[in-house]
């Protein structure tokens, strides 16, 4: 099983690969759980990242907090699947 220290550190750097060029800020760490079967890893991260400048946020120059959790094979470290998600 892979431990829940390289399983972060595995779904941070998908996660800047995956937006690579968007701008992210001030990623963190925000859950962690194993699947009750123990096969999978929910990690949830956040960061900011500018809106589009149609945006009227953007008008104010204010980045919006966005989360997303990554889910990956606690086995392999395979990525599953990478989803918007909401704070608790």
């Amino acid at each position: 099983m892979i431990e829940v220290k390289r399983s972060v550190a595995e779904a941070l750097h998908f996660l800047q690969e995956m937006l690579e060029g968007e701008g992210l800020t001030d990623v963190r760490l925000e859950e962690v759980e194993l699947s009750d079967d123990g096969s999978l890893w929910h990690i949830t991260l956040s960061f900011l990242r500018r809106p589009p400048q149609s945006d009227l946020v953007s008008a104010l120059g204010l980045p919006q907090r966005e989360y997303k959790m990554i889910t990956m094979s606690s086995d392999t470290g395979e990525m599953r699947s990478m989803k918007i998600t909401a704070p608790a």
